[in-house]
């Protein structure tokens, strides 16, 4: 492993590490290309046609910039933030694997 997956890794684990204490569920996935952490919301699960499993989940990776920062981005690609200001990356995570108020599982398409 060279010297920026080590770094790559361990901006996820402590990503992992600070999202496992708000509640969620979070898996690295470190084999692939990009290498990413899978994360879900366990509270909500169920789908169309009674499927089990997890409602809301995202996949963050994070990537040095052209700056040489290393900033975290959502599974779209738009930048989440500095990999090194983990309570505003939490934060945002956690308002978007939230569900909406007032629209249940049965409200989605």
């Amino acid at each position: 492993m060279d010297g920026g997956t080590a770094v790559m890794r361990a901006h996820l684990d402590a990503l992992a590490a600070g999202l496992r204490q708000s509640g969620l569920t979070t898996r690295p996935e470190y084999g692939g290309e990009p290498p990413y952490l899978h994360i879900t919301n366990p509270g909500l699960v169920g789908g169309p046609g009674g499927a089990r499993g997890p409602l809301l989940n995202e996949r963050i990776t994070a990537r040095r910039g052209p700056d040489g920062r290393w900033l975290l981005h959502w599974s779209w690609g738009d930048p989440l933030g500095p990999a090194t200001d983990l309570a505003h990356a939490v934060t945002k995570i956690i308002h978007v694997l939230s569900p909406t108020p007032g629209l249940s599982s049965r409200d989605a398409p």
